[in-house]
């Protein structure tokens, strides 16, 4: 197999017509000062290390990130924490969805309170109830402070987006959701019969205890004091 090569690095070159030492990076001419500097040395270096830490690209004053290459550099992210097909990934793409259409070419800098009111606007046209169009805003925001704590936007970038509360009940035409309510014993027994073994104990044993599931998928045999006449599981208060 042949083995790919490493993409060269540019070179440090003399433009005679100004005098100045320059450097392309990613079809553009960067000009580093004149040639007989003594500086110019550590300025190429420096240049080059900052366009290989910036994927070969030269680094984005975070004053002119556009909306959509903060959402291409959270997408990335994403992927990696959450993991592409997550429910957490999806539901990130649903709150950025009309942000990307509304506002992609704008700076994320004038990205303010009222243009983070016309996104939450379209959640709500688009028959969200309350709690889920809080959900859905509140994301945007931590898209916006994820890229303040990776220097990738000015922090002013958040502080008005952070002045826009949640909807509160009652104050806006909206609807709330329907509360969530135990599923019927009798539909829960009927499921039984075709479960394996193992989700017949899960679901019984949430029945009895109340756990949620995730707690229960972590419980192990070795965790339980069964020294008694009632078990104990000293991990769940």
């Amino acid at each position: 197999m042949k083995r790919k090569k490493s993409p060269r690095t540019p070179s440090l070159r003399h433009h005679k017509a100004t005098g100045q030492g320059f450097v392309e990076l990613d079809g553009r001419r960067v000009y580093l000062g004149a040639i007989d500097n003594p500086e110019i040395r550590e300025r190429y270096h420096r240049t080059i290390a900052e366009s290989e830490s910036n994927g070969r690209r030269l680094p984005v004053d975070p004053h002119d990130i556009t909306v959509a290459e903060l959402l291409a550099a959270f997408g990335r992210h994403a992927a990696t924490y959450y993991g592409s097909a997550s429910g957490e990934s999806a539901q990130f793409r649903l709150a950025t969805r009309p942000l990307k259409r509304l506002y992609g070419t704008a700076r994320v800098v004038d990205f303010g309170q009222p243009a983070l009111k016309s996104v939450r606007q379209q959640f709500i046209d688009n028959g969200g109830a309350r709690s889920y169009v809080n959900s859905l805003t509140g994301r945007i925001r931590r898209v916006v402070r994820w890229g303040v704590e990776n220097e990738i936007v000015p922090p002013g970038a958040l502080h008005g987006l952070e002045a826009v509360a949640g909807i509160r009940a009652g104050r806006m035409e909206i609807r709330e959701c329907e509360p969530v309510t135990a599923a019927p014993a009798a539909t829960v027994e009927a499921t039984l019969p075709h479960r394996t073994p193992t989700l017949c104990g899960m679901v019984q044993g949430q029945r009895l205890t109340g756990m949620r599931p995730s707690e229960l998928c972590i419980m192990r045999g070795c965790d339980l004091d069964t020294t008694g006449t009632v078990w104990v599981y000293p991990q769940v208060a």
